[in-house]
């Protein structure tokens, strides 16, 4: 019986046999709750752009690690394609946001290959852990937003970083059992810094790009894509 009708023997005999009518539950109000947090948090608007140049760095550590890419490739998500390219010989099309030449807009200034080569060496050596992934990406969000938007927020950002120290160190010492880890985290802190003046100097290109009028483009919320 219990296979024919598809129900345990406990309930066979016991269950109704009429279908009980489902109860819905409106969470339409919490999608509301949440985009409008979305729209508002500026935090989220600081943070998205640096958060992205940390994710791609590992990224990139990661499939040279695993010989997924050779040393001098970069692999990338984009649109949910995955491509490899070498580096130095990427050509962008940008007739559709600006009058200069993708060779033309060298003139101010462009990657360097070797640095970040070196970024690259450095998170592969380390190796992170999820945990400490999600820390440096934790700490590089909260530092930057931190002192771009100061007041109140920058007394927020500065509570949690205290606290996700602590976490840090309780990983650190109970979970793994490693005492000294100074060196793990001195690694871990020069490659947000590189990340963070990498940042800065994008900025004061941008800030060169804008008086000399390139791009011909305009964001619907500029705050988006102000990263310094």
């Amino acid at each position: 019986m219990s296979t024919f009708t598809g129900r345990p023997n406990l309930i066979i005999y016991c269950a109704p046999n009429e279908k009980s009518q489902k109860t819905v539950i409106d969470v339409q109000f919490l999608l509301e709750k949440a985009s409008n947090v979305l729209k508002n948090m500026d935090m989220l608007k600081g943070i998205w752009i640096i958060w992205s140049r940390l994710e791609k760095l590992a990224t990139i550590a990661m499939t040279r690690r695993e010989k997924i890419c050779k040393e001098n490739q970069v692999f990338l998500d984009i649109d949910d394609c995955q491509v490899v390219f070498e580096m130095g010989s990427l050509e962008i099309d940008l007739s559709w946001c600006s009058k200069y030449t993708f060779e033309q807009l060298k003139f101010f200034g462009k990657p360097k290959v070797e640095r970040i080569d070196e970024m690259i060496r450095t998170m592969m050596n380390l190796q992170p852990s999820d945990v400490e992934l999600t820390y440096m990406l934790c700490q590089l969000c909260l530092h930057h937003v931190g002192r771009r938007l100061q007041g109140e927020i920058l007394e927020v950002t500065d509570r949690l970083q205290g606290i996700l120290a602590d976490n840090l160190h309780d990983y650190y010492s109970n979970r793994m059992e490693v005492q000294n880890y100074s060196g793990r985290i001195a690694n871990m802190m020069k490659i947000n810094n590189w990340v963070q003046q990498g940042i800065q100097q994008r900025r004061a290109k941008v800030d060169l790009m804008n008086i000399f009028d390139v791009f011909y483009v305009e964001y619907s919320d500029p705050e988006m894509f102000v990263d310094f």
